[in-house]
């Protein structure tokens, strides 16, 4: 089987890219990888280009996809369903199958598909169907991503790197992972610190439109140790540092970040959305669980359940969970399982 990509960027931020890079590991032994096509007008980053580039050819001039699309049996994309055929034109061979994959349902992202144009619907989540028309709803289907278990453990024992960030075994560390952003409502993490108390710390992990936000926030905190620091591009260094870790999101897609921080062994505390609505109804609880925009002693309690002894039971099935069944290589069986059925179909 050969697959190839075509994909509007490659940038630092959000998830595309990491289930991207996980799915090619998981593939590069079983497929044959033809190539990931960019079509973008967006800088393309050179860090994420050449993580890419260990599994198979990125191509990015403006003969991209004739490099990739007519020797694909199999072509993936995503945010490119509104330039499809345009993209297309002249490489759509006769036996190769489209396949669309919703990673967000929100217009400011790609927009709702045109599923007429892929031969395949995939959503990364139940909640990714809402992408596509409710016409075609019913041809999604639900692949849930894995994450790289190379990215989530560390590369330095835990006592280090609580260290060089000036935390000592007693500490407790408050984590926050992603973009800086409105619909991430990270100020919601720093608001909780001071009703945890002395010895509690907000450590803020990312960057984004509300970074001057969050540094405020951080800033306005009493005793402690609160850091604001860039995304790391090994995220099971930032997982380290903490003893928890809090998604009080408005809305996410899926959250690779809470599936890391399980796989990492750090508990997670969680808004009703992302891996949380799609996953605990079919495996029982694995976060803690909050409302939409808590209060800072809602928050606290959860946070302060999160720590306690009597969660490590959930926390440690939902590392094995991770573990066996969110890794990169049992995304890529799924992938596989899926695409066979569409080429013999």
């Amino acid at each position: 089987m050969r697959v190839g990509f075509l994909v509007p960027q490659l940038l630092a931020i959000g998830g595309a890219e990491p289930w991207l890079i996980a799915l090619l590991k998981g593939l590069v032994d079983r497929v044959e990888l033809v190539g990931v096509a960019v079509k973008t007008s967006l800088p393309i980053h050179e860090g994420i280009r050449s993580v890419v580039a260990r599994y198979c050819p990125v191509y990015s001039d403006e003969h991209a996809v004739g490099r990739v699309a007519p020797r694909c049996d199999v072509l993936v994309t995503w945010g490119t369903q509104h330039h499809l055929d345009e993209y297309l034109a002249g490489h759509r061979r006769p036996n190769m199958k489209v396949v669309m994959v919703a990673h967000s349902v929100r217009p400011f992202c790609c927009g709702q598909a045109h599923e007429e144009r892929a031969d395949a619907l995939v959503g990364v989540s139940n909640t990714a169907k809402a992408f596509f028309p409710e016409a075609a709803r019913d041809r999604v289907e639900v692949i849930h991503p894995g994450v790289d278990p190379d990215r989530c453990v560390p590369s330095r024992p835990r006592d280090e790197l609580r260290a060089f960030y000036g935390y000592g075994p007693e500490d407790k560390v408050v984590g926050f992972l992603g973009r800086f952003a409105a619909e991430k409502k990270p100020t919601t993490v720093t608001s909780a610190v001071p009703t945890l108390g002395p010895g509690w710390h907000a450590f803020m992990v990312g960057e984004g439109p509300q970074q001057r936000l969050v540094e405020e926030s951080v800033d306005d905190l009493p005793y402690g140790r609160h850091l604001v620091v860039p995304t790391m591009a090994h995220v099971g260094d930032a997982l380290a540092v903490m003893d928890c870790l809090v998604v009080p999101s408005q809305y996410e897609t899926y959250c690779l970040a809470a599936v890391e921080a399980w796989m990492a062994g750090v508990p997670v505390v969680m808004t009703p959305c992302g891996v949380r609505v799609d996953l605990e109804p079919l495996h029982g609880p694995l976060t803690v669980p909050i409302p939409y925009d808590p209060t800072p002693m809602t928050l606290a309690d959860a946070i302060r359940q999160a720590t306690h002894p009597a969660f490590t039971g959930i926390a440690h099935k939902a590392r094995w969970l991770a573990w066996e069944r969110f890794n990169h290589a049992a995304h890529a069986r799924r992938w596989i399982g899926y695409l066979n059925k569409l080429l013999n179909s």
